[in-house]
């Protein structure tokens, strides 16, 4: 009985953590732009008060054969499911040395003359776990602001819509909230298309 019951356990911690971090169908860019096609399992980025870790992605060919561990070192992007990511540079979460990320994959979420995408990175203060999901906007050049204290950064955040006075006003109101970002960018995109 003993034996039987250990060995549920295990098959449920095991049935668990599958669940938890299931590999999804998916495909991603070599750095010369080769697809290859498998499945992929998307870890965040980590950091504490003294150290990060980017984001990786676990990828298998075949939902048999060996997971293989890749960064935004080894690949230029990545699509799971209708969900594509790509790689942004210094991506600065907070005040910490630590929540700086020099290069990490975002969620891509509106592309365009400027873009919006989802950092996802994760904390752990010695007790409990914490996700922060933090927008960043980029336009086509490596430059990049991500939005973490959206109260401190309208100034900052305005200076990248200097293109569109009538934009930067909307930002400095004191009613501008984290939710407005994505109407604003889109926004600025087709504003943009138009003087094109």
């Amino acid at each position: 009985m003993k034996q039987l019951t250990i060995s549920l356990f295990l098959f449920l911690l095991s049935t668990t953590s599958l669940l938890a971090n299931p590999f999804i169908k998916g495909y991603y860019f070599t750095l010369d732009g080769k697809k290859v096609e498998g499945h992929i399992n998307f870890r965040r980025s980590a950091y504490n008060l003294f150290r990060n870790s980017p984001s990786d992605i676990k990828f298998k060919e075949n939902l048999d054969s060996k997971a293989v561990k890749l960064t935004p070192n080894d690949i230029s992007s990545f699509v799971i499911g209708t969900d594509s990511f790509t790689i942004a540079h210094n991506i600065k979460i907070n005040n910490l040395y630590a929540g700086i990320f020099p290069k990490d994959f975002v969620q891509v979420l509106i592309s365009g003359r400027m873009n919006l995408a989802m950092h996802r990175s994760s904390s752990h203060d010695g007790r409990y776990a914490y996700e922060h999901n933090n927008y960043v906007i980029y336009k086509s050049d490596e430059t990049c602001l991500t939005i973490w204290r959206i109260k401190n950064q309208k100034e900052d955040i305005a200076k990248f819509f200097v293109d569109f006075p009538t934009l930067q006003s909307k930002i400095m109101e004191k009613g501008f909230t984290y939710d407005n970002l994505p109407a604003l960018v889109q926004e600025y995109n087709e504003l943009s298309s138009m003087r094109e």
